[in-house]
């Protein structure tokens, strides 16, 4: 990874997040709030399962959704607005 991507990653990092799962996990769901004044462009929330294993079933605020990139763990939330829940099975 180059600095300026760690120093990116480390500014954007969740104080106190979960960053490791248990290796019997099967399922993860994440909550993202997005500015309403000013969203970002693109918005790709990966998901690093245990053992790499690809997702298997995404739902976006309780709709099925297809990945970005099912084996690197990708959901593409780009448009979101407000708080967006994002649940993953792998």
């Amino acid at each position: 990874m180059v600095k300026a991507d760690q120093d990116a990653a480390a500014e954007n990092a969740v104080p106190d997040a979960p960053n490791r799962a248990s290796a019997k996990a099967t399922a993860c769901k994440a909550a993202v709030t997005f500015d309403p004044v000013q969203p970002p462009r693109q918005v790709l929330l990966r998901f690093r399962t245990p053992n790499k294993t690809p997702l298997r079933a995404v739902k976006i605020n309780g709709a099925p959704a297809a990945p970005a990139d099912a084996k690197r763990g990708d959901v593409d939330i780009t448009g979101s607005k407000g708080i967006t829940t994002v649940e993953v099975e792998f």
